[in-house]
């Protein structure tokens, strides 16, 4: 059963979906209004209590915005959060993620879970600070972890880049060993680069030669079976963090209590050449099937074709229009629509933009897809738009 609720005001459009009592995807998005940080996230924390109420736990938490709207959430958040009394409150990773306006807040993404369902549920911490949780349901231990970068308890003695990536994706193994998980238990990551398009190709590099140490993919990269190897669904975009890193990571990690009440797969797109082909060692997205559950984790969408080239260069549109055609048939292979969406991130390179976007949006009827829009650079120059997601539906019990 899908449940949705949304608030609406002159300042922000929230939505709640309740996936079949067990989990709720929060989503908060700001309107292109003259409001301070401190009126938005006041009000965006409100929204959020009123939503989580007594009976959700907030397991992660993404905030999109200018940096320095950083403290001016984690007190609205404090207050909100207190006035709760919650089991737990999850770290939280500011990735700027610009508002298309400019200022402030762009918007909130935020995942809960049914104060019913986990079990055993404790915080992740590593060399002394907290990263993440850890819970055990029916059919699986999840592992969220948050803002993992290169800069954790070290002080590197130059700034590279490339080692700041490795040691993000290192500390991240170290993290899940520490907890008895592994990185092939890792379904999908989010990766926030700054200056994404001055080092992509490095930060691949790094990625591929951590993934091949892992034992995710070969020392060639050539001949790569991503259904057998696990590669997870991902986005990489771009995005400023709060350690001034090179990079930051989220990520989810499931271990299975058995594959008969948990079923993950990796996917590819018929639309879409595999990524891991050229070079970027990730799936398009990633199949989660519980008893309770079918979920799309939707990897980072752009207008990219079957023979990974870019099409549509220079025109914003034709690239929205395909980017859009690329997920329906994702959505497709899992049986599910763009209206199963549950949270969703549509990233613009040039703000101007949005007018366009606002009207395929309207004519595709997705309106109502719950929807954060912010302003940032893709992995490729002439890349002008990306998408990334989350599609749910409940499964129906067997009779």
């Amino acid at each position: 059963m899908k449940k949705t609720e949304v608030h609406r005001s002159e300042t922000l459009t929230g939505w709640a979906i309740n996936i079949s009592d067990q989990q709720l995807f929060v989503t908060i998005a700001f309107e292109n209004t003259p409001q301070s940080s401190k009126y938005q996230s006041s009000e965006a924390y409100c929204v959020i209590k009123d939503f989580l109420g007594t009976n959700w736990i907030p397991i992660q938490e993404r905030v999109y915005g200018k940096i320095d709207a950083c403290k001016q959430v984690e007190e609205s958040r404090r207050h909100a959060y207190n006035n709760l009394s919650l089991q737990y409150k999850p770290p939280i990773t500011f990735v700027e993620g610009a508002p298309l306006h400019g200022t402030g807040l762009a918007g909130i993404q935020l995942m809960a879970v049914n104060k019913s369902f986990p079990d055993n549920l404790s915080t992740i911490t590593y060399k002394n600070k907290e990263y993440g949780v850890q819970f055990n349901t029916p059919c699986a231990r999840y592992i969220w972890l948050q803002d993992i970068h290169g800069k954790i308890g070290v002080s590197l003695k130059n700034n590279d880049r490339a080692a700041q990536a490795s040691r993000m994706f290192h500390n991240a193994f170290d993290i899940l060993k520490e907890y008895n998980a592994d990185y092939r238990n890792v379904v999908r990551t989010w990766i926030y680069i700054d200056d994404i398009l001055d080092w992509y190709n490095e930060f691949n590099i790094a990625r591929n030669r951590a993934y091949n140490e892992f034992g995710l993919m070969n020392s060639e990269n050539t001949g790569i079976e991503h259904r057998r190897i696990h590669l997870p669904a991902s986005t990489g975009i771009q995005g400023k963090n709060l350690a001034r890193s090179a990079c930051v990571m989220d990520l989810l990690a499931i271990i299975p209590e058995s594959s008969d009440c948990m079923l993950i797969n990796q996917l590819s797109n018929e639309k879409q050449k595999d990524a891991f082909l050229y070079g970027s060692a990730f799936s398009r997205g990633a199949s989660v099937k519980n008893a309770w559950t079918h979920q799309l984790l939707l990897s980072g969408t752009a207008s990219i074709d079957e023979s990974g080239r870019t099409i549509c260069i220079g025109d914003f549109e034709g690239q929205v229009q395909r980017t859009f055609d690329n997920v329906d048939c994702l959505l497709n292979d899992t049986g599910k629509v763009f209206s199963d969406i549950c949270s969703a991130t549509l990233f613009i390179k040039r703000p101007n933009d949005a007018a366009a976007l606002e009207k395929i949006i309207k004519a595709r009827d997705l309106d109502r897809i719950p929807a954060i829009k912010i302003h940032a650079d893709v992995c490729r120059s002439d890349l002008l738009f990306e998408m990334d997601g989350a599609a749910a539906k409940a499964v129906k019990p067997d009779k």
